[in-house]
């Protein structure tokens, strides 16, 4: 083979393989939009229903407390807007009595006395003010305590009236504490009529609690729902609910005579 021939092939190798890098290169967005699709999770249509009412109820949820936030906001920037916007009043210095005359001195005794007074009036004012934020925040945790206190009592008496121990609810509900699980998906689980069963499966299997507090909220409101809730509610206690056994009735006839020999009468 000629020198010639030898550097043409190579010339047409190299060609090959640039365009071959090129295609790769002109493929790989393509083939990371394909990975980024395959990845995203499809639901079917129920799947899809479950999942935007879960949420519809969430962000309901959340715009509620927004809206309970943004009304405290409102109350304090009131309160706050009504604290004088100088600065404390500064109490001067008592005046040399060697350096300045009789006047003087009196003039500047006199102006003490004003900003002590003007100084102790504004920090009352301050004291009032702050009182009063105090007075809102305390109020608002008051009222977020009383409905949350509301939620848990609604959510042990529904627990009660599936069959739920209170002890065996305790201690699966101290055990997903311990995994941290998102406020938004525990709400979520307080809300439901029978969350309660979903707390006992929880706290038997902590595989799928540890699978959840890795989840995003939304996704694991939706795997809550259609994943963990149907095993949980196969937990449900069996309730007797038959009747107590009624007496026995004695049958219907003639009243027995009274046994014993003939003629024997009994008093």
């Amino acid at each position: 083979m000629e020198p010639e021939d030898t550097l043409d092939e190579a010339q047409e190798l190299e060609e090959v393989e640039t365009e071959g890098q090129v295609t790769d290169s002109e493929s790989s967005p393509d083939t990371a939009e394909e990975q980024e699709e395959s990845t995203r999770p499809r639901f079917d249509e129920v799947q899809q229903k479950a999942f935007d009412k879960a949420i519809g109820e969430k962000v309901y949820q959340i715009k509620e407390r927004d809206r309970e936030v943004q009304s405290l906001q409102a109350k304090l920037q009131e309160l706050e807007s009504r604290i004088p916007a100088e600065q404390p009043p500064q109490v001067p210095e008592t005046p040399d009595f060697y350096q300045l005359t009789d006047k003087e001195i009196q003039e500047r005794l006199k102006q003490r006395d004003e900003a002590i007074a003007k100084r102790a009036e504004y920090d009352a004012q301050q004291a009032v003010l702050q009182q009063q934020q105090q007075a809102q925040q305390q109020a608002l945790q008051r009222e977020q305590l009383v409905k949350r206190n509301e939620k848990i009592k609604t959510y042990a008496d529904r627990a009660e009236k599936l069959g739920v121990k209170k002890d065996d609810l305790q201690v699966a509900a101290n055990k997903i504490a311990q995994f941290g699980l998102d406020p938004m998906l525990a709400d979520h689980l307080l809300d439901l009529d029978d969350g309660s069963l979903g707390t006992l499966y929880l706290g038997e299997n902590l595989l799928e609690l540890d699978k959840l507090a890795q989840m995003p909220v939304t996704q694991a409101v939706l795997y809550l729902n259609d994943q963990v809730m149907p095993n949980a509610r196969k937990l449900k206690p069996k309730v007797n609910a038959a009747p107590e056994p009624l007496d026995t009735p004695q049958g219907s006839g003639s009243v027995p005579k009274a046994g014993g020999p003939k003629g024997a009468t009994f008093e």
